[in-house]
């Protein structure tokens, strides 16, 4: 990604911005998500040892999660049509963010979000409410956190049940983390750099 000052919309915060609104919103879910943990559990220590095969399988599942997001979005008869405004939308956020800014957003995101949304909330929701309960909480939650529009919402709950099952499945929490990181990398490099908006026709 490179900058281009003279085309960027005047609303793109600067990266100086991007990182301070990371630190504050994603390291405040980390916070608050390691702290709930400590209090009441679960010990997720275990949960957070990286090898080789979870860096892999967590890759793997967020590279195939873009994919399956892509094709659906791009689908004429797609529910998810209405999802091309947010886009743009996001896209205008994140026109600043060099590709380093891109890694550290989607590293945060993904132990942020992780931590609260699968390693406490999905926990303590299965362990109160059963597995699928918990399972629907956990990700419709996930989903309000990302409301750009009521799309947006049944989106991203979509994706907290995806992120949700990957984590009862493997039984650890570091293959959500990394898929959620991996997801957030190729789909802002997809965003600004493979689905930039079509130039309007010049009169």
């Amino acid at each position: 990604m490179t900058d281009t000052p003279n085309n960027l919309p005047n609303s793109a915060p600067s990266r100086q911005h991007l990182a301070l609104l990371t630190l504050g919103v994603e390291g405040g879910m980390l916070t608050i998500g390691l702290l709930l943990c400590w209090l009441v559990g679960p010990d997720l220590l275990g949960s957070l040892s990286l090898s080789p095969m979870t860096l892999l399988q967590g890759a793997l599942w967020g590279l195939l999660m873009l994919a399956v997001v892509v094709l659906i979005i791009d689908h004429p008869a797609s529910p998810f049509a209405g999802l091309q405004e947010d886009m743009g939308q996001l896209r205008t956020l994140f026109q600043n963010a060099k590709p380093v800014d891109v890694v550290f957003m989607s590293v945060m995101a993904g132990l942020g979000e992780e931590v609260l949304f699968r390693g406490f909330l999905l926990h303590h929701g299965s362990e109160w409410l059963g597995i699928p309960a918990g399972l629907a909480l956990s990700s419709l939650l996930f989903g309000l956190v990302h409301a750009i529009s009521f799309a947006y919402v049944a989106f991203a709950s979509l994706l907290g049940l995806a992120l949700g099952l990957l984590y009862l499945w493997s039984g650890t929490l570091m293959v959500p983390i990394v898929a959620h990181g991996a997801y957030d990398v190729a789909a802002l490099w997809y965003l600004l750099r493979l689905r930039r908006e079509t130039p309007e026709p010049k009169a």
